[in-house]
């Protein structure tokens, strides 16, 4: 895989698309309060910090870079194509490892939906802005 295939501003522009995509899921009107109850905490207290926010922007930018350099190098073309990989990527690989938490750390079954929740429509959503892309 060569890095110099990756589109940097479809990486960006992912990258502001799930970062924007989280704070709809998360906030308070959405899944937030849900989110919190589930894990045990108290939503007054979760007040992000500049830390918060350029830790799920560096978050996001890698794991759009990372699908970008799959996308650019197994020349996959097409919205379809690219809503097809990003749900392969969440049920491969965060669907089983996240269920995993329900099983042997007792994480709530409903917090496991809304996160993974999430997370497959940000993988559909950026494979099809992706796939339309190339």
């Amino acid at each position: 895989m060569e890095l110099t295939n990756v589109n940097i501003w479809v990486v960006l522009v992912c990258t502001m698309i799930n970062n924007f995509l989280a704070s709809i899921w998360y906030s308070r009107k959405v899944l937030g309060d849900a989110w919190a109850k589930e894990h045990g905490f108290n939503v007054e207290l979760l007040k992000p910090t500049p830390w918060h926010f350029a830790g799920a922007f560096l978050d996001a930018f890698i794991l759009c870079f990372v699908l970008n350099m799959f996308f650019n190098n197994f020349a996959i073309h097409g919205m379809g194509n690219g809503m097809t990989i990003g749900f392969l990527i969440w049920l491969g690989f965060i669907a089983t490892t996240h269920f995993s938490g329900v099983i042997w750390a007792k994480k709530p079954f409903k917090a496991y939906l809304i996160d993974s929740g999430y997370l497959l429509l940000n993988l559909i959503l950026i494979g099809a802005i992706m796939g339309s892309w190339q």
